[in-house]
Formats: structure tokens, C-alpha cells, sequence
């Protein structure tokens, strides 16, 4: 299910997954999983540069993550061990000036916080806090 809203400057973005699969069968995802996005956008410098501000939102109910054997370098499907529910929280600011843009990012924030961890596989904790920035600029001749 995805639904957008917008109110002047201030915008909503979400996606919200719902699985009904036997997690020890077929595929061991979360039942519940949501991204939502909320953010303030707008143009700045007499409408040359594009500008958002915001918050993104990821939750997932509990479930059995795979398990990874490093010795044969593959992944399993295990029932012992369940991931238990767990928001995480990024930060993000990001410009788009023409060809020009560029981002920066707290992801996980939510870890400054919480000793609780989020495990995407089986006895391998998520990343703590960390910090991306990213630049894309297309050259044209």
C-alpha cells in the first residue's frame, strides 16, 4: 500500500507491506513492514536551488531472520532465534541545484537512544548510527 500527501511545503510519503507467509517455509520476512517518510521541501535562492528536510521512518513487527553459515557462505532459514520489533529513525537533508545534487544523512539514530538492536540476519546486529553524504552532478558537453 502506498500513499503520498502534500500540504504546501510539507510532505508525506508512505509505503506499508503486509505479508500472511509461514516464516519458517516459504520466506522469513517481517509480517508488518513500513517506510514513511516526512519532510518540509521547498525552493531557496530565488527558486535556483530545491531544498528538503526530513525525517525517514522504518518499522518492522518481529520475525526469524535468516541465519548465515560462513563456511559454506550461504544463508538459512532458522526458528531459534527472533528479531523483535524495531523503529529506526534517519535524519536527512538533500539539494538539487540543475545537474547538481547532494545529500546528507543520519541513519539509525534511534541507536543514541536504545541498547536494542535490529538484526536483518540472525546474530548480526544492524549498524549503529552512522553519518552518509552523497554528490551526483551530471557534466554535460
Amino acid at each position: 500500500l502506498t500513499k503520498n500527501f502534500r500540504l504546501g511545503p510539507l510532505g508525506n510519503e508512505n509505503v506499508i507491506t503486509l505479508q500472511q507467509v509461514s516464516p519458517t517455509e516459504i520466506l522469513p520476512l517481517p509480517q508488518l513492514y513500513s517506510t514513511n517518510s516526512f519532510f518540509i521541501e521547498g525552493m531557496l535562492f530565488r527558486k535556483a536551488m530545491l531544498a528538503r528536510f526530513g525525517v525517514d521512518l522504518r518499522i518492522s513487527t518481529a520475525f526469524f531472520p535468516y541465519r548465515y553459515q560462513p563456511l559454506s557462505g550461504q544463508f538459512f532459514i532458522q526458528d531459534q532465534f527472533e528479531s523483535g520489533f524495531y523503529p529506526m529513525a534517519d535524519v536527512f537533508l538533500a539539494f538539487k541545484v540543475s545537474d547538481f545534487r547532494f545529500f546528507i544523512r543520519f541513519d539509525n539514530l534511534n541507536a543514541i537512544f536504545s541498547d536494542n538492536r535490529f538484526y536483518q540476519t540472525a546474530d548480526n546486529p544492524f549498524l549503529d548510527t552512522y553519518f552518509r553524504f552523497g554528490i551526483r552532478w551530471i557534466l554535460k558537453n
